[in-house]
């Protein structure tokens, strides 16, 4: 994805439940430093913070409003799908706690 500085866009992330039951899960994103340009200022981020939930092979998209910094260079964005036990997502999936995790790259230019 790229930016301009200060620019405000809607990104969009897919999730497929490939399992055989109710998957309950939480979106977590982090800009991954280590592989971020030095001295990155941070992005405004908002999105769903709330426990969310899919049948056996429904799919859904989520909305990721991204504000850029007014500093330009790369980010690391990490998404991580962490697993829940029930629809209130308190207690996670104690054999795999992880759904599932995506590493993208926004530019700011």
């Amino acid at each position: 994805v790229t930016l301009n500085r200060g620019q405000a866009k809607v990104l969009t992330l897919g999730v497929q439940n490939v399992g055989s039951q109710e998957l309950f899960f939480k979106l977590y994103l982090e800009f991954d430093l280590e592989n971020s340009d030095p001295g990155s200022e941070a992005f405004d981020l908002r999105y769903e913070k709330g426990c969310r939930s899919l049948l056996p092979a429904d799919a859904d998209v989520l909305g990721i409003n991204a504000r850029a910094p007014r500093t330009p260079g790369t980010f690391a964005l990490r998404a991580d799908l962490l697993r829940f036990t029930d629809s209130t997502c308190s207690t996670p999936e104690p054999l795999q706690a992880k759904y599932a995790s995506k590493l993208s790259f926004v530019t700011v230019g």
